[in-house]
């Protein structure tokens, strides 16, 4: 159909996220009960599409040293959505969910409560979405932008190390919640 019959037609380029290390860093995001109130039971629903944090540019921008190193690699990682890997293991059962499908159910509630706000509505997927993860050369430090969706909304980048061969929340987050 072109630009003759009214519709223009577009491509998006999605990469898929295929490196261990950022899958391990994930994997300390899915956790039982991974926004702390109980909301959320295996498997865990994770929005199989990234999605790159919608604040906290000033936060990355102050970043100093190794981490201002850290700070752009995830700028560069999150100029374009990936799609994340089905079954990789991680320490806890988790599906992926197409955004497509977090959208439809969304349409589908909001026709029925159109009063609501943006918060959830009752009977909404319950998911995480996740970014693509920015790590310094040596692959010891890093930051990811979680979101929960669970009864309200939370989000967060986060400061990640490699300490002891675990990862460990850094010395510092931007956002609240997660």
């Amino acid at each position: 159909m072109g630009a003759k019959g009214g519709m223009s037609m577009f491509f998006v380029l999605i990469t898929v996220i295929g490196v261990a290390f950022a899958y391990a860093v994930y994997a300390t995001l899915l956790q039982p009960d991974p926004d702390g109130e109980g909301n959320m039971k295996p498997p865990i629903l994770l929005q199989a599409e990234t999605e790159g944090p919608p604040r906290c540019a000033e936060f990355l921008a102050g970043m100093s040293g190794e981490w201002a190193e850290v700070a752009n690699n995830f700028r560069r990682e999150n100029s374009r959505v990936r799609l994340l890997q089905a079954g990789v293991p991680m320490r806890i059962e988790y599906r992926l969910v197409p955004r497509d499908e977090i959208l439809a159910d969304d349409a589908r509630l909001a026709a029925k409560d159109p009063r609501r706000s943006n918060a959830p509505r009752p009977g909404s997927i319950k998911y995480i979405a996740v970014s693509a993860v920015g790590f310094n050369a040596a692959k010891t430090k890093a930051l990811v932008y979680v979101r929960f969706r669970t009864a309200h909304f939370s989000d967060a980048v986060l400061m990640k190390e490699l300490k002891e061969g675990k990862w460990v929340t850094g010395p510092r987050s931007c956002g609240g919640g997660a």
